[in-house]
């Protein structure tokens, strides 16, 4: 059993409960421990999106959309998060859109292996 606090945490020990939440698939659990966090840390691009693939895995997608921006707001060369939006246009239908993130999360993928 996983024991979720109201105290601050520090980032990795949060991700790690979000995580062992998710994999029980208790997603709402861990979905208020994101969102509780977030308040108490401050914006994080890793907590939004640690909820965004929460969210995608209960289907709820538009959520999981949203989650994924706030991701980029915060960490414009997110990789996972902008794979994660091309997931999300192509299951909407949109391959351009979908075509794009995948041509955004290569290219900061080359700029990470230069650096």
């Amino acid at each position: 059993m996983v024991e979720v606090t109201s105290s601050p945490l520090r980032l990795q020990n949060i991700l790690e409960q979000v995580n062992a939440l998710a994999n029980q698939r208790r997603f709402s659990e861990a979905i208020a421990l994101c969102k509780t966090q977030q308040e108490l840390i401050g914006p994080a691009a890793e907590l939004y999106f640690m909820e965004g693939i929460v969210h995608q895995s209960c289907g709820t997608l538009t959520l999981a959309e949203e989650c994924f921006h706030k991701t980029l707001y915060l960490d414009a060369s997110h990789e996972e998060a902008l794979l994660a939006l091309s997931l999300v246009a192509d299951h909407r239908g949109e391959s351009h859109l979908a075509e794009q993130f995948r041509r955004s999360a290569r290219r900061v993928h080359e700029r990470k292996e230069t650096q």
